[in-house]
């Protein structure tokens, strides 16, 4: 009888901490120990391990101490922020669909939807959990609708506002243009400077170690360009603050340039190209390109390329040298070595021998066309406008729900 008393009030233990403590019979391993919260709502060592695994291999970078400790302090600003996000979308009651899901999942990491379970194998076998992953995109896709919901009734474009961008578009047409990307590392506190340089000086240690700009400014920007890898596509340099300006005109192509201050914060610059735009801006090209990492080899072989209507098979080509026809390419799209070349040859003439990273080119240039002025879209100026505003809306919002949420960091990992 004693036996079976201790039995039955083992079974009511079991079921009042059933009842009062659900999550507690998930999987051990999953509930380590709760090192923050938000909103009362707990972030556990776990989810912390998982999201760091997780950026360590969208960073190739091996799952160790060192590389752990470089990117922690961000991954769990990440996850509070996270979990002011799904509070929000919690609140308007928003829900999603599977193929929603799959859809954003694809567009996120870049993969056929119809690849969506060779996608879960692969996060499987680095040794994460799927649960975790497929948490953080159900959070970001509600919290994309809710953002649209919110703010996108709210937002007014002005015919001023339209009319002043394409003035600006118009002065853009001369002048120097530059390609480059953006990591914007901002401050949590608008007084506090030191932890956004803490912040700053491990990103580039990062970028020394070999991780790309890209996928760091995808990962760690504050900026809105963190969606487009950090890229701000072409920029013309009448659009850029004068300090900026002077920086990125002294860059050489493919330099970056950390520790620039700004109104709150510090920035990391990437040159991806830059041109001059004016009389090229219309104008098309279609050039053979006689290249080779042996200069002598391109210098041998300009004589026998003459024709662009010439079968490039019907030649023996030497190992070392390759031959490539580009067709009608707007000249703005080249490169700046390319389109000087270019602006000073022919139809029909051959350019300098170029040098590019040790790679040495010499371009046949078989026609050039100018084409009519495109006329600019004022639609595309509008969603120009719009999703500006929409950002800034956006990330201002998260802002204010950062300071004012309990936030609490209760231990480190």
């Amino acid at each position: 009888m004693i036996f079976r008393k201790r039995n039955l009030a083992t079974i009511i233990c079991l079921l009042i901490l059933l009842f009062l403590k659900p999550k507690f019979f998930f999987s051990q391993e999953k509930f380590e120990g709760i090192i923050a919260s938000v909103n009362s709502e707990a972030i556990t060592t776990f989810d912390l391990s998982e999201r760091i695994k997780l950026v360590l291999k969208s960073l190739n970078l091996e799952d160790n101490i060192e590389n752990r400790d470089s990117v922690r302090d961000r991954v769990l600003e990440l996850l509070i922020i996270e979990r002011l996000k799904k509070d929000e979308a919690t609140k308007a009651s928003l829900d999603y669909t599977e193929e929603e899901l799959i859809d954003f999942a694809s567009q996120m990491y870049k993969f056929p939807k119809k690849k969506f379970d060779d996608f879960k194998k692969y996060i499987v076998d680095a040794d994460i959990d799927i649960d975790v992953v497929l948490a953080q995109l159900s959070t970001e896709l509600l919290w994309k609708k809710f953002s649209h919901q919110k703010f996108s009734s709210i937002i007014t474009i002005n015919k001023l506002e339209v009319e002043n961008l394409l003035k600006s578009y118009n002065k853009k047409k001369y002048g120097n243009q530059f390609n480059f990307s953006e990591i914007l590392i901002a401050n949590t506190n608008s007084a506090d400077w030191s932890k956004s340089k803490k912040r700053m000086k491990k990103i580039i240690s990062l970028l020394d170690s070999g991780v790309s700009f890209s996928t760091l400014a995808s990962k760690f920007s504050d900026s809105a360009t963190a969606e487009n890898d950090g890229n701000l596509g072409w920029v013309s340099e009448h659009s850029l603050k004068d300090d900026i300006k002077i920086i990125i005109q002294q860059m050489e192509v493919g330099e970056v340039v950390g520790n620039i201050k700004t109104n709150n914060g510090f920035k990391i610059l990437k040159l991806i190209d830059k041109k001059k735009t004016g009389e090229v801006e219309n104008l098309k090209v279609t050039f053979l390109k006689i290249s080779s990492f042996n200069k002598e080899e391109v210098e041998r072989s300009l004589d026998s390329f003459t024709n662009c209507q010439e079968e490039l098979g019907s030649e023996e080509i030497p190992d070392e040298l390759t031959i490539s026809k580009i067709e009608n390419i707007f000249l703005k799209e080249l490169s700046e070595k390319f389109l000087h070349a270019i602006q000073n040859t022919d139809a029909g003439q051959k350019t300098k021998i170029i040098d590019i990273d040790g790679e040495y080119t010499s371009l046949l240039i078989c026609k050039k066309d100018q084409i009519k002025e495109k006329k600019v879209n004022r639609i595309e100026i509008e969603n120009k406008i719009f999703y500006e505003k929409f950002h800034q809306l956006s990330n201002t919002y998260i802002s204010n729900l950062r300071k004012n949420a309990n936030v609490k960091i209760l231990t480190k990992e």
